[in-house]
């Protein structure tokens, strides 16, 4: 299974990478939303995980326009932004499960392995489109 995994921090995204291939799955790492975007013009996924807060914007403006297309591929949010009202409102945009930082390999494979189970029981399928338009505008600067 692909995994589009959108993190700024190096060091976070590739302890995710290794965690999530010894898991079995296809990994694509993205550290901007510009990144992320062009990946999901070009490719599906079948599950993404996406840090909010990344140089060019919030995680959360992809997942609101994924959902506004009709793209119901599982996302966890994967951040330090964790407070209940962040987490709600990170659910109530679209996002299927929030996780905070600091968080355990084995607890992020298991809530998306389970997402993903739970998926392959429906039928779904990601929106792929080289028209998604842009989330993020050209120089923004958002910082955490």
């Amino acid at each position: 299974m692909r995994i589009l995994v959108l993190e700024d921090s190096l060091a976070v995204a590739r302890l995710v990478e290794s965690g999530l291939k010894a898991e079995g799955f296809t990994v694509t790492l993205a550290t901007t939303l510009a990144q992320a975007h062009d990946l999901l013009a070009e490719s599906e996924f079948d599950g993404m995980v996406l840090d909010r807060w990344v140089p060019d914007g919030d995680g959360l403006s992809l997942v609101s326009h994924l959902r506004a297309l009709g793209d119901e591929t599982p996302i966890i949010m994967l951040t330090t932004m964790d407070k209940d009202d962040q987490r709600i409102e990170g659910l109530r945009t679209g996002a299927d499960d929030y996780l905070g930082k600091p968080f355990t390999m084995e607890e992020l494979a298991l809530r998306l392995n389970k997402l993903l189970g739970r998926r392959a029981r429906t039928s779904w399928r990601p929106v792929r489109s080289r028209s998604i338009p842009r989330v993020i505008a050209p120089g923004s600067t958002a910082r955490k």
